[in-house]
Parts: structure tokens; sequence; C-alpha cells
């Protein structure tokens, strides 16, 4: 039947774990990552996010999501947070990893922007962590591909 009120609820991104046969899903309703067993699709965890998500990838070990305006690095493995990488722009909708996981291309629809962020290195911490719009100047490619 049809809700007496409209239905704003909605999740984003969902990922197939097939090691620990779970799927993992971003909630931004209520800003949580949910982990639920694949078979019965009961709820098995879930872990609260600083911020609403927009999108995740999956990489060696590593859940990377974007939030709405920072990156944050989950440990598959632990089951922990890394500490949020923050990105220029504002409202990340897209998002892809590198196999390592060590660096993520964010897209910032509100700005037009493609952002690279260094997370550091699998299982250790960089001191040098942060990111960068296509160099270490912090420019746009919107703005290198005009100059």
């Amino acid at each position: 039947p049809e809700p007496g009120t409209p239905y704003t609820s909605r999740s984003s991104t969902l990922w197939y774990d097939s090691n620990r046969r779970s799927l993992w899903l971003l909630s931004p309703d209520d800003s949580r990552l949910v982990k639920l067993d694949a078979n019965s699709l009961e709820q098995i965890a879930w872990f609260p996010l600083d911020a609403r998500p927009g999108a995740m990838s999956a990489a060696a070990g590593f859940l990377v999501i974007a939030l709405q305006s920072s990156v944050q690095r989950f440990d598959l493995t632990q089951e922990l947070f890394e500490p949020e990488i923050t990105v220029p722009c504002g409202d990340p909708h897209a998002i892809v990893t590198s196999k390592a996981a060590n660096t993520a291309w964010v897209s910032c629809i509100n700005d037009d922007l493609l952002v690279e962020v260094e997370l550091g290195a699998s299982g250790k911490r960089k001191s040098r962590r942060g990111c960068r719009w296509w160099a270490s100047s912090c420019r746009s490619a919107i703005q290198q591909a005009a100059a």
C-alpha cells in the first residue's frame, strides 16, 4: 500500500563481501555503515558515521566512503574506521579506489570537481595523507584544463 506521507528514506551503495558472506550498505538517512548477513539479511552490526555518506567503493580489504565533505577508509578485517580526510568540495557523488586502497578519486557534483585523495599504504598510517586536485597545488581538473 501507498504510505500516508511521502517516503523519502533511501540507502545507497551496496557491496557484497564474499570472504565474509556479508552485505555492506550505506544508510544516508541515519549516517551509518550497516553490515548484513548475506543469507538472512539480518543486521549483524552498524557503525556510526560523522556525516551523511554519499558513496563507497571496496578494495584491498577496505571500504572507502565518501562523506559530505571528507573521505574515510574502513578496515573490513578489524571493522575499524581510519581518520577522515577532508576534501575541498561538498557532497561527493561517486568514488573510485585504487586496487591497493591507498588512493581514491571523488566526484563532487556541486563543484564540478574530481579530487584525488591519498589514503596511505594499506595497513600502515602514513604521516603525509591528504588530497589534491590533480596537482600538488590543489587545483581542480577544470581549472587545470582551462589553463
